[in-house]
């Protein structure tokens, strides 16, 4: 996807700002990132990724073709093996409400590490919630999805896919509960 995206470390020279609706810009202080346990990073260039995720949600289909699914399962696949936190950060209206997330450092096959949001979170990134409703309404194309993570060994595509199975483990409707038991059974050989 072009273009990339970009995952680089805090350095010396870092300056950062975060918009505040009441606020405005607010500069980030150095202390805050200099003294933080944690390594700091900034991600850019997300924003394809952001409309790719934003589209997962409309459920297309290619007329007249055999597999009239298989671009909605390549969105899915696609935005879903993403190796970080894919969301837009919503403005606060006061600095003292910022929160952070809990997340997971996961390492894809090729020995990429990449950041995922722990399950305890929600479902938050659009692209899960995609997933989410995809078990709702196209259970079998999410098991093809499901199936192909697994055969990918994709941790990334399949934290996501556990996490909005697992949201829907207490579905009333039979046809997606079996679906989503079995997604969950199925991932758990990589999960």
């Amino acid at each position: 996807m072009y273009p990339e995206k970009s995952i680089e470390k805090v350095g010396e020279d870092f300056k950062g700002a975060v918009y505040y609706d009441n606020t405005g810009l607010v500069t980030i202080p150095q202390e805050f990132w200099k003294e933080s346990s944690e390594e700091i990073r900034k991600i850019s260039n997300i924003f394809p990724w952001l409309v790719l995720s934003q589209l997962a949600t409309a459920q297309m289909i290619v007329e007249n073709d055999e597999d009239p699914w298989w671009l909605y399962r390549a969105i899915l696949m696609t935005v879903g093996s993403y190796q970080n936190i894919l969301r837009r950060f919503d403005p606060v209206a006061n600095p003292e409400n910022i929160m952070g997330y809990n997340t997971h450092t996961l390492e894809s096959k090729n020995g990429e590490k990449g950041e995922v949001l722990c399950g305890e979170v929600g479902i938050i990134e659009t692209i899960t919630y995609a997933m989410q409703l995809g078990f709702y309404n196209l259970p079998d194309e999410l098991l093809k999805i499901c199936e192909f993570a697994v055969k990918e060994k994709d941790p990334f595509l399949n934290h996501r896919l556990y996490n909005a199975a697992c949201s829907l483990i207490d579905v009333n409707e039979e046809a997606i509960s079996r679906a989503v038991k079995k997604a969950i059974s199925i991932l758990k050989t990589v999960h």
